[in-house]
């Protein structure tokens, strides 16, 4: 029961940050009956009531973008579109900072982001590939992954990868192993030399980078490079051939753009304007570093955490999550 209340508290704690609907009923012999699991539920009942009335306005500096379109472009029952969606999800929430997920034809409302993950962009239409290019400036890192920009009016060209990202990529179309493993030579990496990123597993085609004005990130098993960063100026591309980063190499992509970090342990977080929500794997103290003076009190606990601070400290237990009134 101690874990199904835990479950309960943390499901909540993502509906009410992120603006989504929860609603709990009995399915078939699963009931809602046990004493101490119901009074648990009434108490979360009341959190989230008082929770409605807060400003959830999204504060994420962290786009994950979906071409959904793109995904036709992909063989029925490959698994790439499941690397790079679900296979993200575990790492990408655990960097410190609140991610949130979008479509492509989200972006134009999206200029104050700072790090851009364009997750399967390989056929965006020409509308599309005018809203990523409106997105190189302000400092803004774009990440593009597999092989972005593959398609271009629905037949394969490949010199629309370098149109689309900025870096001259190619593509090898007798494919090889998905996975990298990490270079020196750049503050992308650095700390991080010899981790292999990605899914193993072999596909074809892969892309690669060849540009001599890009710095190397990663190199595949056979030596070409799998991952690459190029510095614009007003904005930086940066692309990798593979999927299912860990949650140290996308802190450092969001540290090039500027993120801010509520937390420097790998737990989940998500936020809103006035909510806070930290999901702790193993027990122990956070520091928590908020992106302006506040109050801060404990949704579910009633009770006031700090006032008037940008920083304060929390106390976890194993697997608990806290959700932080902050205003």
């Amino acid at each position: 029961m101690a874990g199904d209340v835990l479950q309960q508290e943390k499901e909540l704690a993502n509906c009410l940050v992120n603006g989504a609907a929860q609603w709990w009923f009995d399915v078939g012999g699963n009931k809602y009956n046990d004493p101490t699991l119901m009074h648990r539920l009434a108490g979360l009942v009341e959190s989230a009531t008082e929770a409605l009335r807060l400003d959830r306005a999204p504060v994420d500096e962290v786009a994950m973008v979906v071409d959904e379109s793109s995904l036709c472009y992909v063989r029925v029952g490959d698994p790439i579109g499941n690397w790079f969606l679900l296979g993200m999800i575990p790492a990408v929430h655990r960097i410190g900072a609140p991610v949130a997920h979008y479509l492509v034809s989200d972006l134009p409302a999206l200029s104050d982001r700072k790090l851009f993950l364009l997750m399967t962009s390989f056929a965006p239409t020409a509308a599309h590939r005018r809203m990523v290019d409106a997105l190189k400036r302000d400092g803004h890192v774009l990440v593009f992954f597999y092989a972005p920009g593959l398609y271009r009016a629905g037949a394969l060209d490949e010199g629309a990868m370098e149109d689309f990202t900025g870096l001259r990529l190619r593509l090898d179309r007798t494919g090889g192993p998905l996975n990298v493993k990490l270079a020196t030579g750049d503050r992308l990496t650095e700390g991080l030399e010899g981790l292999v990123v990605g899914a193993g597993s072999k596909v074809a085609p892969i892309a690669y980078a060849d540009d001599p004005a890009a710095t190397p990130l990663a190199f595949y098993p056979d030596g070409r490079v799998g991952m690459a960063v190029k510095r614009f100026g007003s904005w930086t591309a940066v692309f990798s051939g593979v999927p299912i980063f860990q949650a140290s190499v996308l802190r450092r992509l969001a540290e090039e753009a500027g993120v801010h970090f509520y937390i420097d342990t790998e737990d989940v977080v998500w936020a809103s304007r006035e909510l806070l929500a930290v999901c702790a794997n193993e027990g122990g103290r956070r520091t928590i570093r908020l992106p302006r003076r506040s109050d801060v009190e404990d949704l579910y606990a009633g009770q006031s955490v700090a006032s008037g601070v940008v920083e304060f400290q929390a106390d976890f237990a194993p697997r608990q999550t806290r959700v932080f009134v902050v205003r």
